[in-house]
């Protein structure tokens, strides 16, 4: 939403609303999360490769391929991102393929985990947690909402 008057333009901050998953709803997501992870993590690659040719070959010249290609994969990177976020997901981990689903229990805010090759939504940890330290659903705390 824009704000506008005589003297300046200035953007409200739009206010978004988390949503919280359960496992159930987290494994219906897959079926669309895990393809666009699969897209992320080779996009990644190649924004990987892209660089690194890039900074083999030193000074490049403004408008070459190579850095019209690196641009254009920044972007469909950035792309596929936004399309997990859209969903309510986020991706904490290019190269492994960690996703976090946000879920809500009564000690807090955590998150559903998923790794990209797994078949289901089958852990979890808190928010202060790094996804490598995620723990079973079956320790799951009670969800809310």
């Amino acid at each position: 939403m824009v704000v506008r008057d005589t003297s300046a333009s200035v953007e409200a901050p739009l206010i978004s609303r988390v949503r919280y998953f359960d496992p159930h709803e987290a494994n219906r997501a897959l079926i669309y999360v895990r393809r666009i992870t699969k897209d992320v993590i080779d996009t990644y690659k190649e924004v990987i490769r892209l660089r690194l040719r890039i900074e083999h070959q030193g000074h490049l010249d403004q408008g070459s391929n190579l850095e019209d290609s690196y641009k254009g994969v920044m972007i469909r990177l950035s792309d596929l991102v936004e399309e997990l976020h859209q969903v309510g997901v986020e991706i904490k981990d290019f190269e492994e393929g960690y996703v976090d689903f946000p879920a809500m229990s009564d000690d807090g805010e955590l998150f559903l985990c998923w790794k990209l090759g797994e078949t289901d939504v089958d852990h979890w940890h808190h928010a202060d947690i790094d996804c490598e330290d995620r723990e079973p659903l079956a320790t799951l705390p009670t969800l809310i909402g």
